[in-house]
């Protein structure tokens, strides 16, 4: 049955008045204008985005035919036309159209960075790049106050961190080290997560920075979730991912995020025990796996020793998962439930595969596979859907 069948019987029963018949007609308007306003803001930056690596390509194909002079009218000429329009856009009342090319500027402004850099003979050595883009881009969403510039400055950051007084300059054999090193940010990736996730928390309580919010969130939860649940892949893996130097950079971002944690807790930014059990066990899960006196992960050296320790950490990795679905409950927060629930059903894949590895040439054992994984994903999902639908109602 049709939503306008429903209220057209309602009214006949008697179930309905006309006034609030109208009323939820309105509503639903309004609903299904919103999701017509999301597919133009996803139609619009989807056609930002490839607007803007036309340009990219197009100038970098040119790029050895241009003087120095030609090169940098060509690059503040087209952030300029860009800018002209998102403005001249706007006041014509098209805000979304307007949105996608003012995100359009933010990534054309990106570009320019790197290109005069290279008019100027200036490498940018890793880091100098991504700060400039990064403040660039921050500057823009406190401006535009959209979610969609807190998805690019939280990778910025990233890079900006990771590269930060290390490397020799581009397309350098060392270019990645910042990412797979010991002395890089591998061993910290959890540790940054909670990080973000505390920086998250602290933007949501000041109204010009709420658009950093679900970024940081979302990457905060994927850097937590990802190394953690990686490293329960086999009893060495802890070990290979969380080896650090303990670079002054290392320790120095170790304490900043202890500091944005406390922060976070302090200022009561924290407002569900959950939250603080979920915050105060990632933590310390990831402070505990990058300890390395000798350059070795010393929880990891015991994980990959000895088989109780081994499966005490998967026990913990899975109660952090429970606690961060029963958090996403009560706080009514989907993203949490989702990675909490997607955790759970990865770690249990891991553990059925590494237990029956020595079984999978049989026949039998495929099958039996087949039906966990099937039995998972269905009872998985609809624990999930249940949760969220509690979360829905009152």
């Amino acid at each position: 049955m049709h939503v306008e069948q429903a209220l057209a019987h309602w009214r006949r029963e008697g179930l309905l008045s006309e006034e609030k018949a109208r009323e939820l007609e309105a509503s639903l308007e309004t609903l299904t204008g919103e999701r017509s306003s999301k597919a133009m803001v996803v139609f619009g930056t989807l056609g930002a985005i490839l607007i803007g690596v036309g340009i990219l390509l197009f100038v970098a194909s040119n790029w050895g035919a241009m003087g120095p002079v030609l090169r940098g009218a060509v690059l503040f000429g087209t952030y300029g036309v860009v800018v002209a329009a998102a403005w001249a856009v706007g006041r014509r009342g098209y805000e979304r159209v307007a949105e996608a090319l003012w995100f359009l500027a933010a990534l054309a402004f990106g570009a320019d960075v790197f290109f005069l850099g290279q008019i100027f003979n200036f490498t940018l050595t890793f880091w100098q790049g991504p700060l400039v883009w990064l403040l660039g881009v921050l500057a823009m969403g406190f401006a535009r106050r959209r979610q969609v510039y807190g998805h690019v400055a939280a990778p910025l950051l990233l890079l900006f961190l990771g590269w930060l007084g290390g490397g020799a300059g581009w397309f350098m054999d060392d270019q990645w080290q910042f990412l797979v090193a010991d002395g890089g940010l591998r061993p910290l990736l959890p540790l940054l997560g909670v990080g973000l996730v505390s920086l998250a928390l602290l933007a949501n309580r000041i109204p010009a920075w709420e658009f950093l919010v679900r970024a940081c969130r979302s990457w905060g939860l994927l850097l937590i979730a990802v190394p953690l649940v990686g490293a329960t892949v086999a009893r060495g893996a802890a070990a290979e991912l969380f080896d650090a130097d303990w670079t002054t950079k290392q320790l120095t971002l170790a304490v900043i995020v202890c500091l944005l944690a406390i922060a976070a807790v302090v200022a009561g930014a924290v407002r569900v025990a959950a939250g603080r059990g979920v915050l105060a066990g990632a933590g310390l899960v990831s402070v505990a796996l990058a300890i390395s006196p000798s350059g070795e992960s010393l929880a990891g050296e015991l994980i990959k020793d000895a088989a109780p320790i081994y499966l005490l950490f998967v026990a913990l990795l899975f109660a952090l998962g429970l606690l961060t679905v029963w958090l996403g409950f009560q706080s009514a927060n989907r993203a949490l439930v989702n990675t909490g629930m997607a955790s759970l059903a990865v770690l249990i894949l891991i553990q059925y595969f590494s237990w029956s590895f020595g079984l999978l040439a049989r026949s039998a054992a495929l099958v039996v596979g087949g039906l966990v994984v099937l039995s998972l994903a269905y009872f998985m999902e609809r624990a999930r859907r249940r949760l969220l639908a509690r979360m829905r109602t009152p």
